[in-house]
């Protein structure tokens, strides 16, 4: 586990490697098989956008179509993504062409939630994402992760 991700420090970044390393938060939280393997929470403390036959679970959202290519979209989302308050990218070592996992603490109490994100190519200059935002700590988010995956896809929708 430790071998894949290497942690940014920054505000917040000690919070989950903390946690991870004491056993307070299961280590399935930062092993992520691939959206092809996902398996949601039965608390319901995340929110999944995906396109059509790309997740091996249903979906909250049906991802859009972007007329960029891959590596395009998946540079917007990281810039996007670090533009957010208390937001960290986890470097990942596996697949980060199309790949990327992000750190978000809330704003009262820094509880750290998790964001996955995966670019797949539709051709040289269209591509969709799958994006899965979840709770590290807790059973109930609130609404926050459906907020953020809602708020991230207009995002990106509208700058393009």
């Amino acid at each position: 586990m430790a071998s894949l991700y290497s942690f940014h420090r920054g505000p917040g970044s000690l919070w989950i490697e903390t946690l991870w390393r004491t056993g307070l938060i299961p280590p399935d939280v930062l092993s992520f098989p691939g959206f092809d393997k996902l398996e949601r929470r039965p608390t319901g403390n995340d929110a999944l956008a995906c396109p059509a036959g790309r997740c091996s679970t249903v979906s909250d959202f049906e991802s859009p179509v972007f007329e960029l290519p891959p590596q395009e979209l998946l540079a917007r989302v990281r810039k996007f993504a670090l533009s957010e308050p208390r937001t960290i990218e986890l470097k990942t070592v596996p697949n980060e062409d199309v790949r990327a996992d992000f750190q978000q603490a809330s704003a009262t109490l820094r509880f750290p939630d998790i964001v996955s994100v995966e670019v797949f190519a539709l051709g040289p200059q269209r591509s969709t994402l799958a994006i899965w935002s979840r709770s590290v700590v807790g059973r109930k988010d609130f609404g926050v992760n459906r907020a953020r995956v809602e708020r991230w896809l207009k995002a990106l929708q509208s700058a393009i």
